[in-house]
């Protein structure tokens, strides 16, 4: 008896499951990145109006920052250019690199499911 993963489940749900074991991974690297660089970061952008809003708000900054890395003109108009463009390396890469996984993975994930649904909808 064989077991094949993606016959036995279906190509759709496999896809599904694979975006949401990435939107784990993106989340672990989410809180690695919150307590590793987010708050010096947040203190440069922010300046004197720095405020903590927990773990959920910051997330959402991460993908802001991923789109500023990502897009520089956006940057610019945000005032934020100089920050981003003298960032470290290691740094640039994990934003967008957070930034780029959860538009995969979220694709993968509902991708999956609307997939699913109009395959066995009748």
């Amino acid at each position: 008896m064989r077991f094949n993963i993606i016959d036995d489940l279906g190509w759709p749900f496999f896809l599904a499951s694979i975006g949401a074991l990435g939107g784990l991974f993106v989340f672990t690297h989410a809180i690695y990145f919150y307590f590793r660089y987010q708050k010096t970061i947040d203190k440069k952008v922010m300046g004197a109006k720095y405020y903590e809003g927990g773990m959920l708000l910051s997330t959402t900054k991460l993908m802001m920052y991923g789109h500023y890395c990502l897009f520089p003109n956006r940057a610019k108009r945000a005032g934020v250019y100089d920050i981003f463009s003298s960032m470290p390396r290691t740094i640039r890469v994990h934003l967008i690199s957070h930034w780029v996984l959860v538009i995969v993975f979220s694709c993968m994930l509902f991708g999956g499911g609307a997939i699913d649904y109009c395959l066995n909808s009748k």
